[in-house]
């Protein structure tokens, strides 16, 4: 904007100064009133730029990679930011920076599976510019995709949560349809007339406790017939 013309240099001047406040204001006031807008610019980058070295710049800009929880465009933008502060210090060569781009944001991508699937628009050669639209386009869709398979992750917990519960209330009602079949069986047997286990009771007295003993039995009553 400061170089297209459109614009009066006097209105720019203005402009800086107004959009400044506080402590950055203040510096402005060792400056000339008819200071240029370069002069008002090289005075703030003196006093508030950059002032890492051209090594660290660069160094920063090779050992960069796309952090966890970074999303595709936010990756992407800090990566034009460090570039293009290795092009202003003079370290890269404008002509360089676009396969410099698209070799370090698609190459340090941290999902694996969202590089394989942009593989293909890698190697096209397309630009920078559309290569990152493609990659966010499909970060979108794959978020979309596990999304859904997260949804159905929880229906199918929930389902087997339900069906666990059905299945311990079945078991109960057969443990307790079980005691209350034994607690009957047992009334029952309770309810019933004892059979007696000795033997026979004779006429005059005592038991017969065995098949034996009846001749001696009959023996005994034939011979108290005859004496009579």
């Amino acid at each position: 904007m400061l170089d297209t013309g459109i614009y009066h240099q006097d209105l720019l001047k203005q402009a800086i100064r107004n959009s400044l406040t506080g402590r950055v204001r203040k510096v402005l006031t060792t400056l000339k009133p008819n200071a240029s807008k370069r002069d008002i610019l090289g005075k703030l980058e003196k006093n508030f730029g950059d002032v890492k070295t051209e090594e660290i710049v660069i160094e920063e800009f090779y050992n960069t990679s796309q952090e966890r929880n970074e999303d595709v465009a936010n990756w992407g933008t800090r990566l034009e930011n460090l570039l293009q502060k290795a092009v202003d210090k003079g370290e890269i060569d404008s002509s360089r920076s676009e396969r410099m781009l698209r070799n370090r944001f698609w190459r340090h991508l941290k999902d694996t599976e969202l590089r394989n699937s942009t593989r293909k628009f890698y190697e096209s050669e397309m630009s920078y510019d559309m290569l990152k639209r493609r990659v966010r386009r499909e970060e979108q869709e794959m978020s979309t995709r596990q999304k859904e398979t997260d949804g159905s992750g929880r229906m199918l917990k929930y389902l087997l949560e339900r069906l666990k519960k059905m299945e311990y209330k079945i078991d109960q009602m057969n443990n307790s349809k079980e005691d209350q079949n034994q607690h009957r069986d047992r009334e029952s047997s309770r309810g019933r007339p004892r059979m007696r286990t000795g033997g026979m009771r004779g006429r005059r007295g005592g038991y017969i406790n065995s098949y034996n003993e009846r001749p001696r039995y009959r023996q005994y009553y034939n011979q108290n017939q005859n004496l009579n």
